[in-house]
């Protein structure tokens, strides 16, 4: 239309239209709009400039903008405001022109321009400071409007600032009850709100209130609004029922002052909706929105904007309710009345696509997810610049999608744009830069960077904590995920510690029965499931159920979730049934609520699976897997982690059924996603790699396997620190392949590693060290330690009682492994008692076919046939036969142990071919599914060697051993037992063929080795020869079994390489203890002297071996021309001898023997074969018949004594140590200590009489070094201080050269010192290490105990095996002061002194009634001539055995069970001399 004049009618009609939109304004903006808009068209095509058509043009424009920026339609208001502004500055109005900056800063406000925004409110406010002096109205406007921007970047305080200065120039300019005033402390209760101050929030809120009520009617709409933003505090609060009283406050109001059907009453309603929905009162919300639409459909029509956002609301609801279809319809209506109504780029659209991408990520669709997000930006960024915080939001939306994904690069990129944005337009301190830290210390969380994780949470918390202050919610969030990342950690104690931070401000600020608190339950029952607290865990889980119950209904998602877990602790208490209803319970709310595809469900179809696999229902385990994968497949995509665990449970389950190659290629899967999505360092990527290690083991491979934990360990240690639960399982892991190698010493490392963790990380009563406990106690079983091995059990099944109840399968095991020792030590009776024991716990907890099941009857067919009942046997067999193949198929390793044990009991019957039928069905299965270099083949062909041997077809036997050897070789190394075991049973059969080595050559009867011999008694004195001591003591290798009939025993001992004792079953009669021990004393023959010269030719006898004791003495074998027991005695120093020939030897071999009982040593012609060790160096094996002591000689030039002697040990004594003191005249003096390590024979009186005068017998008796050998060397003495404190530092560690044949009497060693301990019972403890490398390396321990006796003997007593020195005036002065606490007064040790010269040759019947071991009576009467000393030697070590459990009382009742009831009564009495 073409520019012309202005009329009188046409003005008329600008102002018409203009009326007509001031009119609509309160009600209708689009109408007021679309008024507003005409007047705008009619007046900008007149060329009338007169002030008064520019002054209507001004409010024209003005209007345009108001509306345009109350409905975010940025673009249009800055267009408007622009034309307004030249008005203005064409009028040089100064009110219009900061109107105007007021309207610019409003748009950059709303763009996210914070920086603009200020610019142009500050400009505003000094043109009306100008104007005014800076106290008119017109300023406040000002304040108020740069507080507002303060607000949105979260500067709370400069907002404050603001407000507060509007507040004083309105208190001044229009008193204390102005409705400006109301709006200001409003705005400031709104700054309070941000803050989570929500009790400062309602106090301004009410202030507000007051004023409003005074200066308005009590029904006016404004009181409404201030009724209806308490409601909202309340709701933030969770405080639920006082926020409804709020809005119903409001609704009164509203519906006297506008009736029924006003807007503002539709948005009540919509309010008290938003109550009901986050109660999860989903029902109430939708008819509270419904009753808001119905309003809003009747006053404004079908596409009003309040309309979509009711819809939007609606939304919300469907949402939450996991009724993902509804939601979107919601979104969707709401999204075309925003399209119809609304420009295309307004930022509700963009909001709307904001929700609708949320619906899709809780569906797992996260491709449409981003496509929403995608669109949502895009609006965004073309209304709102690229700074605006809701920009940040959707980049943070966007982030959470990929972080489900797993693409965790991806996530911090988004989470990265959105911080800087965050940062640009909010500042450093804003809340919302806290909640895009929180997001980033999850992504590392999930990443298994815990460090990072802590450290983004640390940012967040800081800002919470100056922003929000101490109370608020989000600071209870970010503590609550601070023990996400320390549960991850297996740090309990700090996850509880941040969880209880958590819920205390949660209680503080919320309802109780908030969902949020609900949350913080459910994780600390997640923390006490870890701990294996399993009661508490589900105590957590049911209060966290019973909120979420009340706030959500019964069908919500996070419900699930609850039942969920719950099944998780069910299954690991072995309550299967249970765990199985709470996954359905779980599944059938996600079904109905998340869909069919949801990953929620995926993950219970997970668990599901499971429990079958531990029920071993295999079939339905894989069918579960199957389900769970195609859900994720198709909801996540291939590459997504979450699959990976898929991957590792089908694994498992191929692992367990003994498909090992199917096995590696899922972990394999599973791996190459895990390192793509993951990195290299992450948690998950060490699982994967220990399950591989598994498989390896499984197959024997064991140095692959070994590769496997220690690539686990290493990312272990660098992501999770050196103290998490997870790192356990990988020690536990490495253990299992020592224990499987053999190696003891390793195994029991790794378990003592895996304890340490567990009980400081779990407490010392978590199933995983009941765990750990039994496994210890395997190995303990595998080195013939019984008592040990039970020890470790029964501690094992204290806890798994505790806290797992009577039924649970891992006490099942635990019983089960307790029957296996009683097996071995043949007490058959107990073992099926044990094997019942677990029976019935595994057939109600596990049902009839569990694989656990079979087991339990194989080792019932075990004893059954080591106790020769071979039907029952079968029958057992059988019935574990029929389970393994229904549970694993007809290929599983477990069954080829079956068949191996039946082809046993048919060899015991002599069936020889259908034994070679049973061992054949095993090994076809074993070199089927097995690795060809496999322990378990190795064992087949040992099995069916020993059928060839007892067929007398030796040939196939040695077939058999030589197939065998070259598996044990490959898999387990050159040094472990069962190769030990095999080169025993092939020389067995050599010697069984007639291959045996050469006959002992005639030589001079150069020695008579006859114990009549009176010139060899002189030479080989009795106790130089036996230590007398018990081998744990003496600190000799020493290994003890109980044989049982029918079974094939080697023994060997790790720390003498080559020695070895081979008992063929058919040698042992009857159930027998054999005990082999070794020892390296040599007495004066064994070390080269001259005791025979031939001429000139200076020929010396050397001792070739160490001596070897077999015990039980003189026991008698079958022996027959198959079966021999054979003995291989290490001789590594032929080598030397003959250092250039090979299995020819010109020096004689001497086989020596001789009784436990007999001084005297016989020659023994013997057959022998030569043979090497694991090392190279050679060994002499022989046949023998009885147990005896041996030892190897040979009759060799002098020219090779010093090579012999130069690796033997020197000479040995055995020794007792003595104290005494220096004279004192006061207790505070410094007193000499002087330790006397003396020979054992050394009259105590000569050495007294070599010490000065000054010294003292002082009251203390020795133990732990009396009656050791110590051979010649260089010892580091260790003083500790117990009830004595050397003064001189330097003196507690000393070195003392031990050289018996330079001082064959006696060593000191002195210290000064001071009593600092009257109390104490253990005065001082010395250790005696040895510092040459070729001595014995144990520890030597000396405790100093003192004596009970209080009257100390005369020097001349020498009668008194512990004689105390003659009393002086000064000794007896400070008697009182140096006298020790007795201790115990019920101890029976201070009678031992008083009445053991009366039990005399007595004492053994004394050592029998208090039940001292046999070997101990032994070992004392070896170790003492006289009677006396004997008893006294039995009473200390029972009591150093007993401690103070060894009382009066019972030393009196063994006393009298001995009939020395005289005794018992002196000692009942005290009334000894």
């Amino acid at each position: 239309m073409a520019n012309q004049s202005i009329t009188a009618a046409s003005l008329e009609e600008i102002k018409s239209l203009f009326s007509k939109g001031l009119s609509y304004e309160t009600d209708n903006d689009q109408e007021a709009l679309a008024y507003y808009t005409k007047a705008s068209n009619h007046i900008e095509s007149i060329d009338d400039t007169t002030q008064y058509v520019d002054q209507l043009r001004y409010m024209i424009f003005s209007k345009i903008c108001k509306i345009s920026i109350r409905h975010h339609v940025t673009k249009r208001a800055a267009m408007y405001v622009e034309k307004a502004l030249q008005i203005a500055n064409k009028l040089q109005k100064q009110v219009q022109i900061a109107e105007c900056l007021d309207i610019q800063g409003e748009i950059k406000r709303l763009e996210g321009d914070y920086n603009d925004t200020s610019r142009d409110f500050s400009k505003s406010r000094e043109i009306k400071i100008s104007t005014d002096g800076g106290k008119g109205l017109n300023v406040i406007n000002s304040y108020n409007n740069i507080g507002n921007v303060y607000l949105q970047q979260g500067k709370y305080d400069n907002a404050l600032s603001m407000y507060d200065k509007s507040l004083k120039i309105e208190l001044e300019a229009l008193g204390h009850n102005h409705p400006s005033i109301a709006q200001t402390y409003h705005n400031m209760g709104n700054v309070y709100r941000e803050q989570g101050k929500y009790d400062d929030t309602l106090l301004m809120y009410d202030k507000s209130l007051k004023i409003k009520l005074e200066a308005l009617s009590h029904n006016h709409p404004s009181i409404a609004t201030t009724y209806g933003n308490m409601g909202n505090i309340y709701r933030e609060q969770g405080k639920y029922d006082d926020a409804l009283s709020m809005y119903d406050k409001s609704l009164k109001i509203r519906l006297k002052a506008l009736g029924h059907n006003h807007p503002s009453i539709a948005s009540t309603y919509g309010n008290m909706g938003n109550v009901y929905r986050q109660q999860g009162k989903y029902d109430d919300a939708l008819s509270m929105y419904d009753k808001s639409l119905k309003i809003q459909l009747e006053g404004l029509g079908h596409n009003h904007p309040s309309i979509a956002t009711t819809c939007h609301n609606m939304g919300n609801v469907y949402l939450e309710q996991g009724k993902y279809d509804d939601a979107l319809l919601m979104y969707d209506k709401s999204l075309k009345i925003q399209l119809e109504t609304l420009d295309h780029n307004h930022s509700s659209i963009a909001t709307t696509y904001g929700s609708m991408g949320n619906v899709y990520l809780q569906q797992g669709k996260y491709d449409d997810a981003l496509s929403m997000y995608g669109k949502s930006l895009k609006i965004q960024l073309e209304t709102l610049g690229h700074n605006h915080p809701s920009i940040a939001t959707t980049y943070h939306n966007m982030g959470s999608v990929y972080l489900q994904q797993g693409k965790y690069d991806d996530a911090l990129s988004m989470y990265d744009k959105s911080l800087k944005i965050q940062l640009e337009a909010l500042g450093n301190n804003h809340p919302s830069i806290a909640s895009t830290y929180h997001n980033m210390g999850n992504v590392y969380n999930k990443q298994g960077k815990y460090d990072d994780a802590l450290s983004m949470y640390d940012k967040s918390l800081k800002i919470e904590l100056e922003a929000l202050g101490h109370n608020h919610p989000s600071i209870a969030s970010t503590y609550h995920n601070m023990g996400n990342v320390y549960l991850q950690q297996g740090k309990y104690d700090d996850a509880l510690s941040m969880y209880n931070k958590s819920l205390k401000i949660q209680l503080e600020a919320l309802d109780h029965n908030h969902p949020s608190i609900a949350q913080t339950y459910h994780n600390m029952g997640n923390v006490y499931d870890e701990q294996g607290k399993y009661d508490d865990a589900l105590l957590m889980y049911d209060k966290s159920l019973k909120i979420k119950l009340e706030a959500l209904g019964h069908n919500h998602p996070s419900i699930a979730t609850t039942y969920h877990n719950m099944g998780n602790v069910y299954r690991e208490q072995g309550k299967y049934d249970d765990a199985l209803s709470m996954y359905d319970k779980s599944l059938k709310i996600q079904l109905e609520a998340l869909g069919h595809n949801h990953p929620s469900t995926a993950q219970t179809y997970h668990n599901m699976g499971n429990v079958y696999l531990q029920q071993g229902k295999y079939d339905d385990a894989l069918s579960m897997y199957d389900k769970s994968f195609k859900i994720e497949l198709e909801a996540l995509g291939h590459n997504h982690p979450s699959t990976t665990n898929t991957y590792h449970n089908i694994g498992n389950v191929y692992l367990e059924q003994g498909k090992y190659d199917d096995a590696l290629s899922m972990y394999d899967k599973s791996l190459k996603i895990e390192l793509e999505a993951l990195g290299h360092n992450h948690p998950s990527i060490a699982t994967t790699y220990s399950n591989m290690g598994n498989v390896y083991d499984k197959q024997g491979k064991y140095d692959d396997a070994l590769l496997m934990y220690d690539k686990s360990l290493k990312i272990q240690l660098e992501a999770l620190g050196h103290n998490h639960p997870s790192i356990v399982q990988t020690y536990h892991n490495k253990g299992s392949v020592y224990l499987e190698q053999g190696k003891y010493d390793d195994a029991l490392s790794m378990y003592g590693k895996s304890l340490k963790i567990e009980l400081e990380a779990l407490g010392h009563n978590h199933p995983s060290i009941a765990s750990t406990y039994s496994n210890i106690g395997n190995v303990y079983l595998q080195q013939g330690k019984y008592d040990d091995v039970l020890s470790m059990y029964d501690k094992s099944l204290k806890i798994q009682l505790e806290t797992l109840g009577h039924n649970h399968p891992s006490i099942a095991s635990t019983y089960h492994n307790m029957g296996n020792v009683y097996l071995q030590q043949g007490k058959y009776d107990d073992a099926l008692s044990m094997y019942d024991k677990s029976l019935k716990i595994q057939l109600e907890a596990l049902g009839h076919n569990h694989p656990s099941i079979a087991s339990t009857y194989h080792n019932m067919g075990n004893v059954y046939l080591q106790q020769g009942k071979y039907d029952d046997a079968l029958s057992m067999y059988d019935k574990s036969l029929k389970i393994q193949l229904k549970a694993f198929g007809h290929n599983h390793p477990s069954i080829t142990s079956t068949y191996g044990n039946m082809g046993n009991v048919y060899r015991e019957q002599g069936k020889y071919d259908d034994a070679i039928s049973m061992y054949d069905k095993s090994l076809k299965i074993q070199l089927e599914v097995l690795s060809h270099n496999h322990p378990s083949i190795a064992i087949t062909y040992s099995n069916m060697r020993n059928v060839y041997l007892q067929q007398g077809k030796y040939d196939d036997a040695l077939s058999m051993y030589d197939k065998s050897l070259k598996i044990q070789l490959e898999s387990i190394g050159h040094n472990h037992s069962s190769i030990a075991r095999t080169y025993s049973n092939m020389g067995n059969v050599y010697l069984q063929q007639g291959q045996q080595g050469n006959i002992t050559p005639d030589l001079p009867n150069v020695l008579n080795l006859d114990h009549d011999d009176p010139g060899l008694e002189k030479q080989i004195p009795h106790d130089l020869i036996y230590p007398g001591m018990t081998p744990a003591l003496a600190g000799y290798p020493s290994i003890s079994i109980k044989c049982q009939r029918g079974q094939d025993y080697n023994l060997t001992l790790p720390k003498v390489p080559g020695l070895q004792l081979d008992v063929p079953a058919a040698c042992i009669t009857d159930e027998v203890i054999i005990t082999v021990t070794c020892y390296y004393a040599d007495p004066p023959y064994c070390r080269g002297l001259p005791i025979l010269q031939n001429g000139d030719d200076g020929n010396h006898f050397v001792q070739l071996s160490p001596i070897v004791r077999l015990e039980p003495d003189g026991y008698q074998f079958v022996v027959d021309s198959t079966s021999q027991v054979l003995l291989q005695l290490p001789i590594p120093y032929v080598n030397q001898l003959t250092p250039d020939r090979d299995n020819e030897f010109d020096i004689p071999i001497k086989i020596c023997c001789r009784s436990n009982d007999d001084e005297g040593w016989r020659l023994q012609s013997l057959q022998y074969q030569y043979v090497r060790d694991d090392n190279g160096s050679y060994c002499l094996r022989f046949p023998i018949q009885h147990f005896s002591e041996y030892v190897l000689y040979s009759y060799v030039k002098s020219t090779f004594t010093s090579i012999v002697t130069y690796f033997w040990p020197s000479y040995k004594q055995r020794i007792k140590a003595i104290t005494f003191t220096s004279k004192m005249a006061d207790i505070n003096d410094t007193i000499q200590l002087k330790l006397i390590l003396a020979n054992k024979k050394e009259d105590q009186n000569v050495i007294i009489e070599d010490l000065n005068n000054e010294f003292i017998k002082t009251p203390l008796a020795t133990f732990g070094l009396e009656n050791v050998i110590l051979e010649n060397g260089h010892y580091k003495v260790t003083f500790k201080k117990r009830g004595f404190d050397c003064c001189n530092s330097d003196y507690c560690h000393r070195t003392v050269c031990i050289n018996w044949n330079q001082n064959p009497n006696y060593h000191d060693i002195d210290y000064e010192c001071k009593i600092i301990n009257e109390t104490t019972r253990v005065i001082a403890e010395i250790d005696l290490d040895p510092t040459d490398p070729q001595k014995d390396p144990s520890t030597r321990h000396c405790w100093i105990k003192k004596l009970s006796s209080s009257e100390p003997v005369s020097q001349q007593s020498s009668a008194s095996p512990n004689p105390t020195p003659p009393v002086s005036s000064d000794y007896r002065q400070n008697e009182r002061e140096i006298s020790l606490d007795e201790g115990n007064k019920d101890d029976a040790e201070p009678c031992f002194y008083k009445i053991y010269e009366k039990i005399g040759g007595n004492w053994k019947v004394l050592a029998r009634k208090l039940n001292v071991d046999h070997y101990k009576i032994k070992a004392i009467q070896r170790n003492n001539d006289d009677v006396n000393e004997q008893c006294i030697e039995m009473l200390y070590q029972y009591h150093q055995d007993q401690g103070s459990s060894f009382t009066k009382l019972k030393l009196i009742q063994a006393l009298k069970e001995s009939s020395l009831g005289q005794i018992a009564e002196q000692v009942e009495n005290m009334s000894l001399n």
